[in-house]
């Protein structure tokens, strides 16, 4: 489905630049992206049009006829696709500020830049700090640490462990992010790989690719996953039930210890600093590692000269501190201002790590329903 948004970016209204955004599923983040466009788009005198397009129906099927001039992506599949629709290259001097593990996430074909990194939705844990403080450990350094931090939170709240299972496309991102940490990048890729190889196949069968041999990518989640639920340290209404407005209301009014999500989710939440983050540990070292952190890119999709000319600044200091700011989630650029703590170190564990993934949810181009049936089986492994 298409939706049209005008916005008048400059009283003068003497160009239009034509915006889509692709892929970008959580209202605050898409809201504050328009935010951040229209404040750049007034600097140049421009008029801005936007326009949404969601990952239900083929991109190019969805732009049809309208000339759009840029494009606002989310990673994985989506950005796939619209790389695939991109005709137009990018200076690719415009990464030359920005981290490394960021630089190679930056997208291209034929040698040459189509889309450029903007900003992280890095997936992590949250502690309730007043909890924490109660637990023999204050690290999570590994999952032994983690067992014990949730089996002391326990003690507090029943089941302390929440997630928004609800959101299909996000809870496997949370079994990707699962995987990468317990099995490595080689697991990961494979999940993917079934995934996208696997589509027409009944969700049952890919299901069983993905969890049940003790060599399948998921296996070694699904048995931590199973454990956690054997020692009732996860909210039952976790793995199906609970939205991400679900998840936020419990912290507000502290009935979880524990939650997986990522940053724009909780953006949503009033008690934000009643919790400390942390990302999933691992045995790899840090060099080694790949987080889960979607990135939202931005392509070129017309020869508009204005078009380059935000997207420089896009990339520049201030418009990252802004699009930060506006957003809630982690600027690419390791000068800019953030909002808070939680941007900056989302920034900062993807700077120090290699380069990030998009989510299992987001990897795959199964439509809505096919998440929803692949997303429910793998409960079904879990809890039976």
């Amino acid at each position: 489905m298409l939706s049209l948004i005008f916005s008048g970016c400059s009283k003068n209204k003497t160009k239009n630049l034509n915006i889509g955004i692709y892929g970008v599923e959580n209202s605050f983040v898409c809201e504050g992206l328009k935010k951040s466009l229209e404040e750049l788009c007034s600097q140049e005198n421009l008029k801005a049009t936007f326009f949404e397009y969601d990952l239900e129906s083929p991109l190019k099927e969805q732009i049809g006829k309208t000339k759009i001039d840029l494009l606002l992506s989310s990673a994985g599949y989506a950005a796939s696709e619209a790389l695939k629709a991109s005709e137009y290259d990018i200076p690719a001097e415009f990464t030359s500020n920005m981290t490394t593990s960021i630089r190679q996430s930056a997208l291209g074909k034929d040698n040459k830049l189509y889309a450029l990194p903007l900003l992280n939705d890095f997936f992590k844990m949250e502690i309730n700090t007043g909890l924490l403080k109660k637990s023999d450990e204050l690290q999570i350094n590994d999952w032994d640490a983690f067992l014990s931090v949730s089996k002391n939170l326990a003690k507090e709240k029943n089941n302390p462990i929440t997630f928004a299972g609800k959101n299909s496309r996000e809870v496997l991102d949370f079994y990707g992010a699962l995987c990468e940490a317990l099995n490595g990048i080689d697991s990961y890729n494979e999940a993917v790989m079934l995934m996208n190889e696997n589509a027409t196949l009944p969700m049952e069968g890919l299901a069983s690719l993905l969890c049940d041999s003790s060599n399948s990518p998921l296996a070694t989640a699904v048995a931590y996953l199973k454990n956690w639920n054997k020692h009732n340290l996860i909210n039952k209404n976790s793995f199906s039930e609970f939205t991400t407005n679900d998840i936020n209301t419990l912290a507000e009014r502290n009935l979880n210890g524990l939650v997986f999500q990522n940053l724009s989710s909780f953006r949503q939440c009033n008690q934000m600093k009643s919790f400390d983050q942390f990302f999933l540990p691992s045995r790899s070292k840090r060099a080694e590692r790949h987080f889960t952190a979607n990135i939202i890119y931005a392509l070129k999709f017309s020869k508009n000269s204005k078009v380059n000319t935000i997207l420089e600044n896009l990339v520049s200091g201030g418009s990252q501190s802004n699009l930060s700011r506006n957003t809630g989630l982690a600027p690419v650029l390791a000068n800019a201002k953030t909002p808070d703590i939680q941007a900056s170190d989302a920034r900062f564990y993807v700077a120090a790590t290699s380069y990030p993934l998009a989510g299992l949810g987001h990897e795959s181009g199964l439509n809505a329903a096919q998440l929803k049936e692949l997303a429910d089986i793998i409960k079904g492994k879990i809890i039976y």
